[in-house]
């Protein structure tokens, strides 16, 4: 039995090797380059947008603002440790050894996971700010709202741990054919939500009903979220179907598709920012310039200080 397994595992961690040293030396230095660029550009774009939230007490305050920083801050380690894994299986992919291998693909499940099933809190969270209006906070509220977080980590969680043992037992694209249902549900649930809520919103519109410009900002904000998030897990589901083709086949993979594909999900988080940062632009702009004019001041503050600690001197 443990002969067996060891093989086992060696199947998944040969297939990796096998994609990886497919490449030639050229490509995997442009492949690198792209992925240290994706990964760079988002980390910096994620991190200034929690930032930019984080110091704005009054969106500190509003739940579907905090959620939007949750999300980036996801997008953050997403764009870390997938693409710093796929650099490692590019780069170093002979000196590593086969449990580190299946460790390092685990972490880019989860942090390739984390980052697209966001959009269920999205979808939910938009809904809810056009069906219930005014009675929205009433409606999801504080536990509510943690609750939804708690169910969404599971739900990684156990798409994670799924993913990343049947593929490591039975080899690459395997656990597509389970994970493969979840997911289209999971995308079916989400554009039931984007369809019930534009008829909502008709219906509002015929009672001119209007919505406050942070409603309408929010409804935005998630409306380009899930439309990115459709586009992604489309090409991801397109990508499994074929790998599963390419396995019953017995076909060999495309090594630089394999690469490519899983550079979608950190495009994917660079895209979220620039979002919510042309929807918000008036809120960037006003945000940076009062954290410009307080670095400004606080440096003003401490030469002043300065100055009189050395008046103090003199005399």
């Amino acid at each position: 039995k443990i002969k067996k397994q060891k093989m086992e595992n060696i199947t998944m961690c040969h297939q990796i090797i096998r994609i990886s040293e497919d490449l030639s030396q050229s490509t995997k230095d442009k492949l690198a380059l792209i992925y240290i660029t994706f990964g760079v550009f988002g980390i910096l774009v994620n991190l200034l947008l929690a930032a930019l939230i984080k110091v704005t007490k009054r969106f500190r305050k509003n739940q579907s603002m905090r959620l939007i920083m949750f999300l980036s801050i996801i997008d953050f380690q997403c764009c870390l440790f997938l693409n710093a894994c796929y650099i490692l299986y590019i780069w170093y992919i002979k000196y590593l050894h086969c449990s580190c291998i299946i460790v390092l693909y685990g972490i880019s499940r989860f942090a390739m996971y984390s980052a697209s099933y966001i959009a269920l809190l999205m979808g939910l969270d938009r809904f809810l700010h056009i069906k219930y209006l005014n009675e929205y906070s009433s409606v999801y509220t504080k536990f509510r709202f943690r609750l939804s977080l708690l169910l969404y980590f599971i739900l990684v969680l156990i798409l994670t741990l799924v993913t990343a043992i049947l593929n490591t037992k039975n080899g690459l694209g395997y656990a597509g054919r389970y994970t493969a249902p979840i997911n289209v549900c999971l995308i079916v649930f989400i554009v039931a939500l984007y369809v019930i809520s534009i008829f909502i919103m008709r219906r509002h519109k015929k009672a001119n009903i209007k919505y406050s410009k942070r409603t309408r900002r929010v409804i935005r904000v998630a409306s380009a979220y899930l439309i990115l998030f459709i586009a992604l897990q489309g090409f991801l589901g397109c990508y499994q179907v074929m790998s599963i083709i390419q396995r019953k086949r017995k076909q060999k993979s495309e090594s630089v598709l394999w690469f490519i594909v899983y550079l979608l999900p950190s495009l994917s988080g660079i895209l979220n920012a620039v979002f919510f940062a042309v929807i918000n632009k008036v809120f960037v702009k006003k945000t940076s310039n009062k954290v410009r004019d307080r670095v400004v001041l606080g440096g003003k503050k401490i030469e002043c200080i300065k100055l009189k600690d050395i008046n103090k001197i003199n005399n």
